[in-house]
């Protein structure tokens, strides 16, 4: 890792800094969680054929599904803000996904997934 390198290589006033940018890092802040759908994109991939056949409706229940399980397995992230971004044709998927977090949460008031706003491009 660079930081490492740098962190032995430089001065002791320089280690400082570098202490200084892991302190403040926008890992303590913020996270990311990139989602790749539908199966077959990306680095993305099934071992079920099925999987494969695909559209707008079912990637959008896929990544609501996958979202749900996602902040069962990782409660520290139920609370925290949600924001979903996508680009290409995410700029359909985007707004079907949060279209549907929206529609459950008006019949699921205690929904994990605190949606707070989309951005496409």
């Amino acid at each position: 890792m660079v930081l490492k390198y740098l962190f032995l290589k430089l001065e002791k006033s320089v280690v400082i800094w570098v202490q200084l940018w892991y302190l403040f890092d926008i890992n303590a802040v913020a996270n990311i969680l990139f989602l790749e759908s539908p199966a077959g994109v990306g680095f993305s991939y099934s071992n079920t054929s099925a999987d494969y056949i695909t559209g707008d409706e079912k990637t959008r229940q896929d990544s609501f599904t996958f979202l749900l399980n996602w902040m069962e397995r990782f409660p520290e992230y139920k609370h925290r803000d949600f924001y979903i971004v996508g680009e290409s044709y995410a700029g359909h998927y985007v707004p079907q996904l949060a279209q549907l977090i929206l529609s459950h949460r008006k019949t699921e008031p205690n929904l994990v997934i605190n949606l707070q706003g989309i951005a496409v491009s």
